[in-house]
């Protein structure tokens, strides 16, 4: 009995630390989705254009474009140049506007960006563009060039961007046990996002004219075997420490939601909120 009487002072510590860490959890507030440069920096990746020269990571691809070894490293090392004077940039930004800090990021990538295309030459790049067009499909016409090739406007491509991240997150929160599921069990969650990629190019496709459908259509040039480029190398691939990653994320393709949404907490992985409802079966 004096056992018990002595471990009493901690039994009651013990749930009072429950009982604390238990309302924290029902009144805690989603944290913020980030900081406003690094949200201004993956934004301002929407134009796609990061997304074309990141083809030439791709051995197939490589040689079809005709790059050599020596290109390719001068490109990559320049980019990393153009990185380390983004990293240095997110101090001098504080106090502006994120419209602001997005067009300070793009000042500061086209010079690189202009540079490749003069390095790889005129028929280079227009191979290039090709192929990122047969792989990328109906998402193609969210890439500012391409949008601009096919008419279309600039509000009306920001209501294409916004369809195709509305659309995103809603697949995403359809699949969310079943990708789960896989990952609990250890299996690859690849065609899940194979699929959903196939979906959303087929709910973007809906949203053009017959017109641009049949522009886009001749962006494609020479077929060219996609299959083995990694879908998922556009966005995101690189965790910390510069591992790429191996499999897609939940959040690929898409940016944060807009302000009152629920963002996934930070560290977790990138699932919506789940369906109202009970949790369904195995």
């Amino acid at each position: 009995m004096e056992k018990v009487f002595a471990m009493f002072p901690r039994m009651l510590i013990a749930c009072w630390a429950v009982l604390l860490i238990s309302l924290n959890s029902v009144n805690a507030q989603p944290p913020e989705r980030g900081n406003p440069f690094f949200d201004a920096l993956r934004e301002s990746s929407r134009d796609g254009r990061r997304e074309i020269i990141e083809l030439l990571n791709n051995d197939g691809v490589k040689s079809e474009v005709v790059v050599s070894d020596e290109l390719l490293d001068k490109i990559r090392d320049q980019g990393g140049k153009v990185f380390s004077n983004l990293n240095s940039l997110k101090e001098k930004v504080k106090g502006k506007s994120k419209t602001e800090i997005i067009q300070l990021i793009k000042d500061a990538r086209r010079p690189y960006e202009e540079e490749v295309r003069q390095w790889l030459g005129n028929e280079s790049w227009q191979r290039l563009r090709e192929i990122y067009v047969q792989h990328r499909q109906t998402r193609a016409v969210l890439n500012d060039d391409i949008a601009v090739e096919l008419k279309i406007s600039p509000e009306r491509l920001e209501l294409l961007r916004e369809f195709r991240d509305r659309t995103w997150r809603e697949l995403m929160h359809q699949q969310r046990f079943a990708i789960e599921r896989k990952v609990r069990h250890g299996e690859s969650v690849r065609e899940i996002f194979k699929s959903c990629e196939t979906t959303l190019n087929s709910e973007l496709e809906k949203q053009l004219t017959e017109t641009e459908k049949a522009d886009l259509k001749l962006l494609q040039g020479t077929p060219f075997d996609t299959s083995e480029i990694d879908e998922f190398s556009f966005s995101r691939t690189m965790r910390r420490g510069g591992e790429r990653r191996k499999e897609p994320h939940p959040d690929d393709d898409c940016p944060p939601p807009p302000p009152g949404e629920r963002g996934p907490p930070r560290g977790e992985p990138g699932f919506p909120p789940p369906p109202l409802g009970p949790r369904p079966k195995p």
